[in-house]
C-alpha cells in the first residue's frame, strides 16, 4: 500500500506531494507474507528484464501519518516514503532519492511474529537494491514502534540496509524522535540515521546530522550473555559487517539543553551498547571526523546487565 504509488519500477519522479491529512491505517487480522506500507510508495523494484535502468525521485514529500494496528503478522516493512526496494540478482540499477522529505509521523502497533521484523524507517524501511543513494533527504516526523516483535530495526532515514551493492546516505538529516516501546524477542537495533546493517557491500554515510532523540522506553527482559542484544546509536545503531565508512556526521546540537541527539534506554537485564555516533560494530569499519553533542545514557540496569557506552562508538 502506497500513498501515491503501489510500485515504482523505473523513470524519474519529481515535485510530488502526498497531501493527505488523514491516516493510512492497516488493521488486518493476519498477513499471508509481508505487509509493505509507504507514505509515497509501497515498493521500489527492478527486474532483470530492465537492466541498467536509472530510478530518480527528487523533491518529493510525504505529509500523511501512517498508523499500523495488527493482531497477527508474518512481517512488516513500514517507511515514511517507501517500504522496501528490491532488485533481481544481477540487475545493475542506479537509484537516487534526492531532496525528499517525510513529515508524516509513523506508528506501528500490534504483533509481528517473524523473527527479523519489523523494519521501520522515517524515509525507507529496507534497502535491498544495488547502487542506491539518499542525498539531502530529511525526516521531520516521529517514528514509534510498539509491537510484540522479534528483531526491530528502526532508523530516522533507513531502518535496515540489506543492499546488494553500494549504498550512500549523503547530507541527510533526521529531526524526529525515534522511539521503541516493544519488548523484543531476539534483539533491537536503533539509529538516528540508519538502524541496522547486515551486508558486506560498500556503505557510506557522510555529512549527515541527527537532531532527534533515540529512545527505548520498554522494560526489556532478555538475559542472554551476548553483548549485541540492545544496540543504539545517534547515527548508526548496528553494523554486522565491514566496508562501512561514516564520516563528517554530527549527532546532537552544540550547547543544546533540550535533549537533541540524545540516546537513551531504560531497563535491560542483558548487555547494552550505546554510542553517540555508532551503537555497535561487529567488524572493522572506518569512522572519520564525526562529532557527538548528544547525551548517551541508560536510566536503569538489570541485575545481570553490562553497559557499553561511548560518545562516538
Amino acid at each position: 500500500m502506497g500513498g501515491i504509488f503501489y510500485s515504482i519500477n523505473g523513470g524519474t519522479i519529481t515535485n510530488c506531494v502526498n497531501l493527505a491529512t488523514g491516516t493510512i491505517t492497516a488493521s488486518p487480522k493476519s498477513w499471508a507474507s509481508r505487509l509493505m506500507i509507504g507514505g509515497f510508495a509501497s515498493y521500489l523494484s527492478s527486474m532483470d528484464s530492465y537492466p541498467g535502468q536509472v530510478i530518480t525521485v527528487k523533491n518529493c514529500e510525504n505529509k500523511a501519518k501512517i498508523t499500523i494496528n495488527s493482531t497477527s503478522s508474518e512481517s512488516a516493512c513500514i517507511g515514511g516514503f517507501t517500504a522496501e526496494s528490491y532488485a533481481a540478482a544481477g540487475t545493475e540499477t542506479t537509484t537516487k532519492f534526492v531532496e525528499c522529505t517525510n513529515n508524516g509521523n509513523i506508528e506501528v502497533n500490534g504483533t509481528i511474529v517473524s523473527g527479523s521484523m519489523p523494519n521501520v524507517g522515517g524515509l525507507f524501511a529496507v534497502v535491498n537494491h544495488p547502487n542506491f543513494t539518499f542525498d539531502k533527504c530529511v525526516n521531520n516526523a516521529n517514528v514509534t514502534v510498539n509491537v510484540d516483535a522479534g528483531t526491530p530495526s528502526i532508523g530516522g532515514i533507513l531502518g535496515k540496509d540489506t543492499n546488494k551493492g553500494a549504498l550512500q546516505i549523503l547530507n541527510c538529516t533526521n529531526n524526529g524522535t525515534i522511539t521503541n516501546k516493544s519488548v523484543v524477542k531476539t534483539s533491537i537495533r536503533m539509529g538516528g540515521i540508519l538502524g541496522n546493517r547486515t551486508v558486506n557491500a560498500p556503505t557510506t554515510i557522510s555529512g549527515c546530522a541527527n537532531a532527534g532523540k533515540v529512545v527505548d522506553e520498554a522494560k526489556q527482559t532478555l538475559t542472554t550473555a551476548s553483548s549485541y542484544i540492545y544496540t543504539y546509536g545517534g547515527i548508526v545503531g548496528n553494523t554486522d559487517t565491514t566496508k562501512l565508512d561514516v564520516n563528517n556526521c554530527v549527532n546532537g546540537v552544540e550547547n543544546d539543553t533540550t535533549g537533541k541527539g540524545s540516546v537513551t534506554i531504560g531497563d535491560a537485564p542483558a548487555a547494552v551498547c550505546l554510542g553517540g555516533v555508532i551503537g555497535s560494530s561487529q567488524a572493522a569499519i572506518t569512522i572519520t571526523k564525526n562529532k557527538n553533542y548528544g547525551e548517551v545514557k541508560q536510566t536503569g540496569l538489570g541485575s545481570s546487565a553490562k553497559e557499553y557506552r561511548a560518545h562516538i562508538a
